[in-house]
């Protein structure tokens, strides 16, 4: 009996999206997909019917991976798309500043708590000098 080789996703929500871009990696390099949304493998000549073929329906293994990873109104959102690798760089464009966003407003409001902490003893020390 063959073992099982399913592999569970979390659907993308807008949130990590460094987790699941990984995961979704992972998963298109499995299904040797991956080349045609990095954009290391480009679409052939249409005149090339045979290779042609075989390059369109990979591309749409990436692109239904990717879109079948996601809630459901984000692919009402992305499935637009048309080009997997299209549809891949506006996902990290939209997602991947976020993070770095995120990360920054998270030191800001941490570097704004330690400074109302200094200002709070620094009044206690001025109203009560024996402490």
């Amino acid at each position: 009996m063959a073992k099982s080789t399913a592999i569970s996703i979390k659907k993308f929500d807008g949130t990590d999206y460094k987790s699941w871009s990984l995961e979704i990696e992972i998963l298109l390099e499995q299904k040797q997909v991956l080349s045609i949304v990095d954009g290391t493998e480009e679409a052939p000549d249409a005149k090339d019917g045979t290779e042609f073929k075989a390059w369109k329906k990979q591309h749409g293994i990436a692109q239904s991976t990717i879109l079948l990873a996601m809630e459901r109104s984000l692919q009402q959102q992305y499935g637009v798309q048309k080009d997997a690798k299209v549809l891949w760089d506006q996902l990290e464009e939209d997602y991947k500043s976020k993070v770095k966003l995120n990360v920054w407003a998270f030191a800001r409001r941490n570097i704004s708590c330690e400074v109302e902490r200094l200002r709070e003893c620094a009044r206690i020390r001025i109203e009560d000098p024996g402490v």
